[in-house]
């Protein structure tokens, strides 16, 4: 089983928990921007995937940032740039995992091997240019922020035991 998914949506980091005191008790919480952003999360994927995955998962996502105006000049390069700074990626991969349980797989132990990369976008296109990469005609999220997400099962032959080869 495959999925591919683009969930147009500006990425947000896992937030650390919070601790609160209620009358005298102890109390943990996820932090409300991290909850609605997986909510969202699982909203989008809920319309694509109509059963989870039940085996071991691998998934590769790609995280696209909004580009900072220093990298939106003439000299810069068009396409998507490689993002050395803050957030961390693999908060970025907590939150997406945490809103993809339970919609593309039943549980986040399952996924078993992961590839990911935070870029910054590419350059949105304005109506005056005449350079528009054919991918950005039937791609109405490019030049956006967005995760890309893609999910495989893998068979339970190799769940069980067998080498897997790279």
């Amino acid at each position: 089983m495959k999925y591919e998914l683009v969930i147009p949506i500006e990425p947000k980091p896992k937030a650390r928990p919070r601790a609160t005191v209620i009358a005298g008790h102890a109390s943990i919480y996820t932090p409300k921007e991290t909850r609605v952003f997986e909510a969202k999360v699982a909203a989008i994927a809920a319309e694509h995937i109509k059963e989870p995955i039940r085996g071991t998962v691998y998934l590769r996502m790609k995280f696209y940032l909004a580009r900072p105006k220093r990298l939106m000049r003439r000299s810069d390069p068009e396409g998507a740039v490689l993002c050395p700074l803050r957030p961390d990626l693999d908060n970025l991969e907590k939150s997406l995992i945490d809103g993809l349980t339970g919609i593309a797989f039943l549980d986040d132990s399952q996924v078993a091997e992961k590839y990911s990369a935070k870029l910054y976008h590419e350059k949105p296109y304005s109506p005056r240019e005449h350079t528009i990469p054919v991918s950005a005609l039937y791609d109405v999220n490019y030049g956006r922020p967005r995760m890309e997400i893609e999910i495989n099962g893998w068979d339970e032959d190799i769940v069980l035991g067998k080498e897997v080869e790279y």
